[in-house]
């Protein structure tokens, strides 16, 4: 939605929406994401049929790459992001959170 939609949509999605529904948020959060379901209607409206989107590394080296429909696509992404990036804290800095 970013790339194609009016700075007043994105304000709306990145604001009130993020403001209003504050728990369904979150990096990495797709179930109840109200912000994000609003995206995915914002992609159907406009008829987007393909994205493209990519995991890098620290050296930017692609190394999961996925294209296809936008929403599973995405959804295939943030799955596996989720296995590739999400570290547990050590036990010694979990005072910290």
């Amino acid at each position: 939605m970013p790339g194609v939609a009016h700075i007043d949509s994105i304000a709306y999605n990145h604001g009130t929406l993020v403001k209003d529904n504050p728990g369904s948020v979150g990096l990495g959060k797709i179930e109840g994401n109200i912000p994000r379901l609003d995206i995915e209607e914002a992609a159907r409206m406009a008829g987007l049929d393909v994205k493209i989107d990519a995991l890098v590394n620290l050296r930017g080296e692609i190394t999961g790459l996925f294209v296809g429909d936008p929403i599973l696509e995405h959804l295939e992404g943030v799955r596996q992001a989720k296995e590739v990036y999400a570290t547990v804290p050590a036990r010694e800095w979990m005072w910290l959170l």
